[in-house]
């Protein structure tokens, strides 16, 4: 997991990459659980997460017609188990 300040991420992926010599590998660091607008900002600021990793893994939903076919495919589960009660904008 990845975040602008963590303690850990300046050096972690130096450090894996040494670990893992001579084997080359792709660092990926995750935002993980977080709310839709902090996978946002890091997408659209991957330097801040990724500390030297080649990448960072961020949710569907910042894809915008991904975030409808979540909500779309959420209500009728949601309707199913909190019947009455309308289902959240999660990525929204």
């Amino acid at each position: 997991l990845g975040s602008p300040d963590a303690v850990t991420g300046p050096d972690l992926a130096a450090r894996i990459r040494d670990a893992a010599a001579p084997h080359p590998v792709l660092i990926t660091f995750e935002v993980g659980p977080a709310p839709t607008a902090l996978h946002r900002i890091a997408a659209g600021d991957p330097a801040r997460w990724t500390h030297g990793a080649g990448q960072v893994l961020v949710h569907g939903s910042v894809v915008p017609p991904l975030a409808a076919d979540l909500r779309e495919a959420l209500e009728p589960r949601w309707a199913t188990a909190f019947p009455g009660v309308p289902a959240p904008d999660l990525w929204g």
